[in-house]
């Protein structure tokens, strides 16, 4: 990493400061819902990372990229937290249970699928 600029330790305070700011959710996360619907929100965070998805095609420069990068962290430290509560107000019981553990194993699946593929793209893409 260091030979593309890319410093290691830089890397690890991002993820740090994306860590605690997953720590801090949770004390602000109920106080939410007086505003605004769980989903509404949910549907916001998921419109926001889709922008700056979007926008690491356009961004020029390391600290541009870093800045997406946390903040896409911080997003989806708030996505989760506000996808159980989704779930959890919208669904009954033995039904609740079994989207919990199908959206569970599907994002373990896709998250070890998404290795594979940066290992691929890192390998094959980025040698030519």
């Amino acid at each position: 990493m260091a030979s593309n600029g890319i410093d290691g330790i830089l890397l690890a305070l991002l993820s740090t400061l994306i860590g605690l700011f997953g720590l801090i959710v949770p004390f602000f996360m109920l106080s939410l819902s007086k505003k605004y619907s769980y989903l509404k929100y949910l549907t916001m965070v998921l419109a926001i990372t889709a922008l700056l998805i979007l926008s690491y095609f356009f961004a020029q420069g390391f600290l541009i990229v870093g800045l997406i990068y946390v903040v896409i962290g911080c997003l989806d430290q708030l996505y989760y937290p506000l996808e159980d509560l989704v779930i959890n107000s919208y669904l009954e019981g033995k039904i609740r249970a079994t989207v919990i553990s199908t959206q569970s194993a599907l994002a373990s699946f896709f998250k070890l699928l998404a290795g594979f593929v940066t290992y691929w793209l890192v390998g094959n893409v980025t040698a030519e």
